[in-house]
């Protein structure tokens, strides 16, 4: 009788910590959904930049992201209908193309909306036969912990180090450039790069 009651008692226990568990997961989860605007995200973009002043804290560099959402391609994740991120993605040549601008609202960080826009437009540019997707971000020359977070989240989707810009935008600030290469290109073994130095 002894043993009956202990192991009911610990599966009990054991279903209502999973469900405890799953509890705690379940209510904070929301749907995200991402969808792509040909033109007209700039305002979207201001809003999402003004709640993040510690990357986006200059003014020219933000009306300069906001007008290029406004008149180009931008993906934008929803949650229940309310605009929480956006990615712009700039087309450099018909195989390689660059993530201009990646922001998620303060309030929203951390909760996978950066890694679905990514693997949204990954599917879009794959399908237009885009071969090599890049990022520009500070580089790890100069300390900053929300920079190294930045990185860290590149690193986690895939990309990975291809080269340093120590001057592209300025001494203070070093660019460090990251790669990914896209999978299922047709009858193609290999991709080649090439890329310039400031």
């Amino acid at each position: 009788l002894t043993t009956h009651y202990v192991t009911t008692a610990l599966e009990a226990a054991s279903r209502l910590t999973n469900r405890q568990r799953s509890s705690r997961r379940n209510p904070s989860e929301r749907r995200v959904a991402v969808t792509v605007h040909e033109r007209g995200a700039g305002e979207t973009c201001r809003a999402i930049l003004d709640t993040l002043p510690a990357w986006f804290g200059i003014p020219a560099a933000n009306e300069g992201y906001i007008a290029t959402a406004e008149a180009a391609r931008t993906l934008v994740a929803t949650i229940d209908g309310k605009a929480v991120g956006l990615l712009v993605p700039i087309r450099h040549t018909d195989s390689a193309a660059e993530i201009h601008l990646l922001a998620v609202a303060a309030q929203h960080r951390r909760g996978g909306i950066g890694r679905a826009l990514v693997e949204e437009v990954q599917q879009l540019l794959r399908a237009e036969g885009v071969a090599v997707l890049s990022v520009k971000t500070l580089s790890a020359r100069r300390r900053d912990d929300g920079y190294e977070e930045t990185r860290a989240f590149y690193r986690s989707v895939g990309f990975f180090h291809f080269e340093e810009h120590p001057t592209l935008w300025g001494a203070d600030d070093p660019a460090l450039q990251m790669v990914k290469l896209l999978a299922g290109q047709p009858d193609e073994s290999h991709v080649s790069l090439t890329h310039t130095c400031d």
